[in-house]
């Protein structure tokens, strides 16, 4: 992976120790250790004062990222990209209802239909918000053909995946596509805290509690043994781009959303975790 651009800051992770008059760097998870030389130490000093990148010091805050000891901030505005979202669904209308109510209709949606008891119930709740509805030809294939299928359709620099039991956040889609001003973010996820209603049954208390989706309060770059491992594509924003050799794996009935994750890191993407931005979810199909 590349640098940071120019115009971007970086804030040190809360795990960050200086050593050696700012010469040695250690935190992050795992944890990391940076030497710097003289030069070094001054661009770093820089950077967590607040200025912002350039080009003198942009491959040296790009290691710093990667590495778990700062995060980004990227520059307002962002380039404005173009945005749609990907609803895989089986049944859940009422679900579906809230989801689409809760992104209102500023973006174009497409939901895909993996086989519903009900598919009548879903047309008409699609028809209702304007969203575009698929259908999967040989349906029960699961939420990675779903996706896939809208992939396959969608035209826009960044593809919103949201599963349909999820409630959006006001103002999530601002900041989450901050991000992509830098050219190396393939995903970017939020945070998504269990939904809890009145009546839930013992299993979706003991759910809601440790729901898998929660991801927990700091942010940071997914990687394998960091704080931050995976995330679920509950709600998840990926650059177009990323997808045209990574798809999800359709063998995959579940799993299939942290195995795309895995693979878009392999490839070089940097994948980050924003958990300022909040979405309310449960974790069913």
């Amino acid at each position: 992976m590349s640098g940071l651009p120019a115009g971007f800051r970086v804030v040190a992770d809360p795990s960050l120790k200086l050593y050696m008059d700012g010469r040695l760097l250690i935190g992050g998870a795992p944890v990391r250790v940076m030497r710097l030389t003289d030069a070094g130490r001054g661009h770093v000093q820089r950077l967590l004062a607040g200025q912002p990148v350039d080009d003198q010091n942009a491959q040296l805050a790009g290691h710093l990222v990667d590495a778990g000891l700062g995060h980004p901030r990227p520059p307002e505005p962002a380039r404005a990209l173009s945005v749609e979202v990907a609803i895989p669904v089986r049944d859940r209308p009422l679900q579906l209802d809230r989801c689409l109510r809760g992104l209102g209709r500023s973006l174009p949606v497409t939901v895909v239909d993996d086989g519903s008891a009900d598919p009548d119930a879903t047309a008409e709740i699609c028809r209702a918000h304007e969203a575009r509805l698929l259908r999967i030809a040989a349906p029960g294939r699961g939420p990675a053909a779903a996706r896939n299928l809208a992939i396959q359709a969608a035209t826009s620099d960044l593809i919103v995946f949201i599963d349909s039991d999820v409630v959006p956040h006001a103002g999530w889609l601002e900041a989450l596509t901050l991000h992509f001003s830098d050219p190396d973010v393939g995903a970017v996820a939020p945070r998504v805290r269990p939904l809890r209603q009145p009546g839930d049954s013992l299993l979706e208390r003991y759910a809601a509690a440790r729901s898998p989706l929660d991801m927990g309060d700091a942010e940071g770059q997914i990687r394998l043994l960091g704080r931050v491992a995976y995330v679920p594509t509950a709600a998840l924003v990926v650059r177009h781009a990323a997808l045209r050799e990574s798809k999800f794996d359709e063998r995959l009935l579940c799993g299939e959303d942290v195995d795309l994750v895995w693979r878009l890191q392999d490839a070089g993407w940097r994948i980050r975790y924003d958990p300022s931005v909040i979405h309310a979810g449960s974790c069913t199909w």
